[in-house]
Order: structure tokens, then C-alpha cells, then sequence
């Protein structure tokens, strides 16, 4: 007869194999949701992206959110866009971040803040992305939701150039004409 100590043994083995299995399983189908996602596969990475989104993944929220926006496999919805983009923002997702900023900037799903936009294209445009300093540098141009400030506006717009932005660039020689 087996001790009680090695029944102990083998019982927790057999849990950590399992809480194995399932974590590699939830890994397998998270990667199916992304990968049906680039492939435009919406309606699986929906239903695979979805979970994750709803457990906390910044990701799954973000690629939830351009689903709304977009009405991929899910009807058209500003307001469930602006619920998912949030919840990613707020973990500091640099894409969901720019995407807040530009549904304030245009007032999809929200009343039009440029306050609110600029808020979120400066956390996005901080982490690096092109187009939210891009886009910060228009809002200081044009002076919407801050003081208008030319240098500012030069300041994003050539750190979004040195990416490789087009428009960023554009602006830059236009700015810099005047």
C-alpha cells in the first residue's frame, strides 16, 4: 500500500500537469485569436480574443475595440470601441492610447474633446508611435485642446519624421516654409 505522503506527491503532480494543460491550451487559443486577427479572420479572433480581452489582456481590449470601430464580424459600435480602447489605454497599450485619442479628436462614440485627445496622444507619442506624435504636433499647429505653440508642434513632428512618417515630414517642410 502507498503511503500517504507519495499519494500527496502524485496528486500534486497530476495538478500542476494539469494547470499545465490548460495554461498552454489558453496560450494556444490566444495566439489563434491574434493570428485569425492579421488574417482578417474577425469572427475567430472575436470569439478567441474575447475572453482574454474580458480578463484583463491589453491586446485582445485593443483588437476588440478596432472591431467595434470598424464593424468587423461585430456590429458597428463607438461606445463598446471606447470601452474596450480604455480599458487597454489605461494599462498603457500605445496603440489603444492613440486610438483614444483619436476618437476624442473626431468625437466617435464621445463628445469631441481635443483636451481628452491630447491627453492620449502624449501617453501614446511618450512610448514612441509615429503617428501619435504626429498627431500631438498637429494638435500644438493648430492649437486644439492646447495653446497653439510652433515649436511644439516641430518638436513631435520630428520625432515622428524620424520614423519614418510621411505626413510628419510633410508638415515639418510646410512648418518650416512659413
Amino acid at each position: 500500500m502507498m503511503n500517504l505522503s507519495l499519494i500527496r506527491k502524485l496528486g500534486m503532480i497530476m495538478v500542476v500537469a494539469l494547470l499545465l494543460s490548460v495554461s498552454q491550451s489558453a496560450e494556444g487559443r490566444y495566439q489563434e485569436g491574434l493570428d485569425a486577427y492579421k488574417r482578417k479572420d474577425f469572427g475567430t479572433a472575436f470569439k478567441e480574443l474575447r475572453p482574454f480581452a474580458e480578463q484583463g489582456d491589453a491586446v485582445a481590449q485593443k483588437n476588440l475595440g478596432l472591431m467595434y470601430t470598424h464593424g468587423t464580424d461585430v456590429p458597428k459600435d463607438y461606445k463598446l470601441a471606447v470601452k474596450w480602447f480604455r480599458k487597454s489605454a489605461e494599462q498603457g497599450n500605445a496603440g489603444a492610447q492613440f486610438n483614444m485619442g483619436s476618437i476624442y479628436g473626431d468625437g466617435y462614440g464621445v463628445p469631441q474633446d481635443y483636451e481628452l485627445a491630447v491627453k492620449w496622444f502624449r501617453k501614446s507619442a511618450e512610448q514612441g508611435l509615429a503617428n501619435s506624435q504626429r498627431n500631438l504636433g498637429l494638435m500644438y499647429e493648430k492649437g486644439h485642446g492646447v495653446p497653439k505653440d510652433y515649436e511644439l508642434a516641430l518638436k513631435w513632428f520630428r520625432k515622428s519624421a524620424k520614423h519614418g512618417n510621411a505626413s510628419a515630414q510633410k508638415a515639418l517642410k510646410i512648418i518650416l516654409r512659413k
